[in-house]
């Protein structure tokens, strides 16, 4: 299997946090934590399988907005309705 860079620079955070879990940085253990989360689930191959490509791109999306990724943790964690459907 080929990855891409960015694919790659994941996957050596994955094992640089694996191999040292108390040298990464903030943002690198919010990257392994995140794909721990998502593998965890069950959204791996291996379990249930992959995301259909609709939940993918909604996904994607709310990771590329930081305020719609708070709004929607907002919601999870105190039942607050910042986003009106």
């Amino acid at each position: 299997m080929r990855l891409t860079d960015e694919q790659m620079l994941i996957l050596r955070v994955v094992r640089q946090t694996l191999k040292e879990p108390g040298c990464a940085s903030g943002g690198e253990r919010a990257v392994y934590d995140c794909l721990r989360t998502i593998i965890e689930a069950g959204l791996t191959t291996a379990a249930i399988g992959s995301l259909d490509a609709t939940h993918k791109a909604g996904l994607r999306s709310v990771l590329d907005d930081e305020q719609v990724l708070n709004a929607i943790a907002r919601e999870i964690w105190w039942n607050e309705k910042v986003v009106c459907e």
